[in-house]
């Protein structure tokens, strides 16, 4: 009977030991399981952090390839590149060349068409922080290879945060005819008045805090010989007819409006013996201030990075 006992206390404490081995098991596999989600969701949360930071640059530059055209000399020699470097802030450059303020193509299809990246659309991304339609559309137009990065980068833009924007779209409106006025529809965004407007009070509405600055674009020469834009109409009238309705849009929604259209002229008058090529010699305005009639060369980025500096320190 002793023995049985002994056995029979034998098996009990098998049991208990096999149950107690079979808990701690359950222990420690569920801890390693824990463990594993837990390192997972950290690596998720950090993942998912880092795809949505936002970051705050002192100001913003929109507009066409004026101001995003650097073909030749360093990725900085931007207008952007210059104004960050002249007042010590931070510039994000959101240019895009060949853009327009307004839309464009009304017949075209949303994925195929340009108008993804003219000032309107981006407007519409930029509220909404929906950018599906940039994200989608097959672009058409030349010299784009930089617009994906670029687009990255607009889309990490806290507006919120933002101090100045500075907007610099109309000679592509001007070049491609857009109509300038609105007529009977004030928001009419397939005219550049009309894409303005909508333009400003969408962003006024959203970031009532964010400083707009709307700029008339400098000098271009669209023709073999040479007839500037404030002579020339392309089928939407001269230049100085959307310079104007630009104005007088700015005025209307209590925004800024600065024109760096003269600004050749004006340094032609006031350096001379600087209209000069690598000889020495004398050369024309648009050999001296271009590379190819319409965008800048190095020489005229700085300088309108030095009126834009002129004018936000002194207001002038």
């Amino acid at each position: 009977m002793a023995d049985e006992q002994k056995i029979s206390n034998t098996t009990e404490e098998v049991k208990k030991n096999s149950v107690i081995a079979k808990f701690a098991r359950l222990i420690v596999l569920g801890g390693a399981a824990l463990i594993v989600f837990v390192i997972f969701f950290v690596r998720f949360m950090v993942t998912e952090s880092k795809n949505n930071t936002y970051y705050a640059p002192d100001i913003v530059i929109m507009g066409d390839s004026i101001f995003a055209y650097a073909l030749f000399g360093p990725s900085d020699s931007t207008v952007a590149g210059y104004l960050e470097k002249k007042m010590n802030v931070t510039v994000a450059d959101a240019s895009f060349g060949g853009t327009c303020m307004s839309y464009i193509d009304k017949d075209g299809r949303l994925d195929t068409s340009n108008d993804a990246y003219c000032m309107a659309a981006l407007t519409q991304a930029i509220v909404a922080q929906d950018f599906r339609y940039q994200d989608n559309s097959d672009i058409r137009l030349t010299a784009t290879d930089y617009f994906e990065e670029r687009l990255e980068m607009l889309k990490s833009i806290d507006f919120s945060q933002v101090d100045i924007l500075i907007m610099d779209y109309l000679l592509n409106d001007y070049q491609i005819a857009v109509p300038v006025s609105c007529g009977s529809d004030k928001y009419d965004e397939y005219t550049y008045e009309g894409a303005m407007r909508s333009v400003v009070t969408q962003l006024k509405d959203k970031y009532p805090e964010l400083r707009i600055i709307v700029v008339a674009p400098v000098k271009s020469w669209y023709t073999d010989d040479s007839i500037p834009s404030d002579e020339m109409d392309l089928g939407g009238g001269t230049v100085e007819a959307y310079i104007e309705c630009q104005k007088m849009i700015a005025e209307e929604l209590g925004v800024e409006w600065i024109s760096l259209y003269d600004i050749y002229d004006e340094f032609v008058a006031e350096n001379p013996d600087m209209i000069v090529d690598e000889n020495g010699e004398s050369i024309s305005m648009i050999k001296f201030f271009t590379d190819d009639q319409v965008h800048p060369r190095i020489v005229t980025r700085e300088l309108i990075a030095d009126r834009l500096c002129e004018y936000l320190t002194n207001g002038e």
